[in-house]
């Protein structure tokens, strides 16, 4: 349930950011840097509540090559490191690209994004001990940036659903973002 409902918030944020042309001033390019905080599922492990999710903290970047006012080229990578209390801990890397849509409007501009591309699982976990997997991953999702100078901007948010096949399964994390953006070449 949590997930669909996750799910539903990416892709209502990715069909709030139509690709409508906005004011004629915006920069060529964007990048970003933050801390990320994902929800890592792991179907194999349940802890003592009967959950299978751990909390794990990361990096975030990307950088976004800007087509238009609405319409952008996004490449992110992502690193999240989780510790499961006592019984270990679990790694991602994400590595995507794809395309970004943005309602530019005066300093705060929303956006969404579908992205696809490569994932890396090292995991250290009952079950899954020393166990790496590579796989294909996803991210749907979007977010709102602020920028209250023309050099300099906040991303004040980003959500993500984040589905990964490796090993043969689908994994279906979510992730959230916050952090310096720099938009360039304005």
């Amino acid at each position: 349930m949590r997930v669909k409902l996750l799910a539903g918030i990416g892709i209502l944020t990715l069909c709030m950011a139509p690709a409508v042309f906005a004011e004629d001033g915006f920069a060529k390019y964007e990048v970003f840097a933050g801390f990320s905080a994902q929800q890592i599922r792991e179907p194999y492990m349940v802890n003592t509540d009967g959950d299978n999710w751990i909390g794990s903290k990361g990096v975030e970047a990307s950088f976004a090559k800007n087509l238009n006012p609405a319409l952008g080229v996004k490449a992110d990578v992502g690193l999240a490191f989780g510790n499961a209390k006592d019984w270990g801990h679990s790694r991602r890397y994400t590595f995507l690209a794809g395309p970004q849509f943005t309602k530019r409007g005066g300093s705060v501009d929303f956006f969404g994004h579908a992205l696809a591309g490569f994932a890396r699982i090292d995991d250290d976990l009952p079950g899954a001990r020393g166990r790496t997997a590579n796989g294909f991953a996803m991210a749907f999702g979007g977010g709102i940036d602020w920028r209250f100078s023309p050099n300099v901007g906040w991303r004040v948010f980003q959500f993500d659903y984040l589905p990964i096949h490796a090993s043969e399964r689908f994994r279906h994390d979510m992730r959230w973002s916050t952090g310096v953006l720099i938009p360039l070449g304005e």
